[in-house]
């Protein structure tokens, strides 16, 4: 009867053994688990920052290029010839002949050849 008894409390023990190993994993796989959702969340959220400095930067250049404009329309002759080109503005002494598109781009693959 004694081998009996110390043969259950040494299986009470190897249980209590494997019982304390599997809810260690188990731990362990739930801490790594959220460790894994909290590294992919931070990654994400770097993704936009970055996003977000890409946008920004480009807005600068667009405000650069805005304000760089902004200074040539203080220049008269700029302006003039802003308005020559856009508007086909001409002074009082000038014609303005308005050609088609197609025959330009003709004129231009003639004079390459």
């Amino acid at each position: 009867m004694k081998q009996k008894k110390g043969h259950d409390s040494r299986k009470g023990i190897k249980r209590r053994i494997v019982f304390l190993k599997s809810l260690i994993l188990l731990i362990l796989t739930i801490s790594l688990f959220y460790i894994t959702q909290a590294a992919f969340s931070v990654m994400d959220e770097e993704q936009k920052f970055r996003k977000q400095e890409i946008l920004l930067e480009q807005e600068h250049q667009r405000k650069i290029v805005l304000e760089s404009d902004l200074q040539k329309l203080d220049d008269p002759e700029y302006v003039r010839q802003y308005a020559r080109e856009k508007f086909h503005y001409t002074s009082e002494d000038e014609i303005l002949f308005r050609l088609p598109k197609e025959e330009v781009l003709d004129e231009k693959t003639t004079e390459n050849q």
